[in-house]
């Protein structure tokens, strides 16, 4: 083999592919993404927020609210759901404790 060296696209540039890992240690790191807040970034997360408050205020005006008879029929139905399964389940303790005997 011959002994070219690899070359990488980073950018826009072409530069040289790094060879071993000592290489790569010592390149700089690559800067980050502004890292200080600026007006700019705020204005962006403010925008972010507005949009955010718009979109739930349009999907809480699509909602079709219950009438107060629907709602009190279905609290009814949910509450005597509940005792009849709390005695069921109340009836199936009391009969195994009763055939077992654990207590």
């Amino acid at each position: 083999m011959s002994a070219q060296k690899r070359t990488s696209v980073r950018g826009s540039a072409i530069e040289p592919a790094p060879t071993d890992a000592t290489e790569r240690r010592t390149r700089p790191p690559k800067p980050k993404a502004a890292e200080s807040k600026g007006p700019s970034q705020i204005a962006v997360r403010t925008e972010k927020l507005r949009g955010l408050y718009q979109d739930t205020m349009s999907e809480m005006r699509k909602i079709n609210w219950p009438d107060s008879e629907t709602t009190r029929n279905l609290t009814i139905v949910v509450i005597g759901i509940s005792v009849f399964m709390g005695a069921l389940l109340g009836a199936v303790d009391w009969t195994l404790v009763q055939v077992l005997g654990l207590f």
